[in-house]
């Protein structure tokens, strides 16, 4: 997540509220909140997103837990595809153990590691073609920015 410039300048102001004991953490916890709420709603909205999103997976890998307890998976240590790893995605974020997986989870799990193996082969042509351009012209302790001329390009800020 990318934290806004001016909310890493309050979060030194109140760092330094700290430092020069006009606060303590906890004002600056609170003081900070209040402001990023007022200031930077957006962002206390991304943050709030995110939180959320991790409290989620734990919520669901909980239940994966308590699922394969009550169906006695799992036990002395053996899986039924002990090759696979224990827990994979049946949706974007979303782990189950592979002992509890129905035919669904199955079924989604396999697009979404399809989609993932396409997607890794299209950057690996893109990175391929660049490395053959580029690996050719860099010696010694030059990087792609010295070289940049030479191939015609300029950069671009990221």
């Amino acid at each position: 997540m990318r934290i806004p410039e001016v909310v890493l300048a309050k979060v030194a102001e109140l760092g330094q509220a700290v430092i020069d004991d006009e606060g303590d953490y906890t004002d600056a916890g609170e003081d900070g909140a209040r402001w990023i709420q007022d200031h930077q709603p957006g962002f206390a909205f991304d943050v709030l997103e995110d939180w959320t999103r991790k409290q989620a997976r734990s919520w669901v890998y909980d239940k994966t837990r308590r699922a394969l307890a009550e169906v006695g998976a799992h036990e002395n240590g053996t899986l039924p595809f002990p090759e696979l790893h224990p827990h994979l995605e049946v949706a974007p974020g979303v782990l189950k153990h592979q002992s509890v997986m129905t035919a669904a989870d199955w079924d989604h799990t396999l697009a979404i590691y399809r989609n993932r193996r396409e997607q890794a082969e299209v950057l690996f042509r893109q990175i391929e073609r660049r490395y053959n351009q580029v690996r050719p012209l860099l010696h010694d302790d030059l990087m792609t920015n010295d070289i940049l001329g030479e191939l015609g390009l300029d950069a671009e800020v990221a």
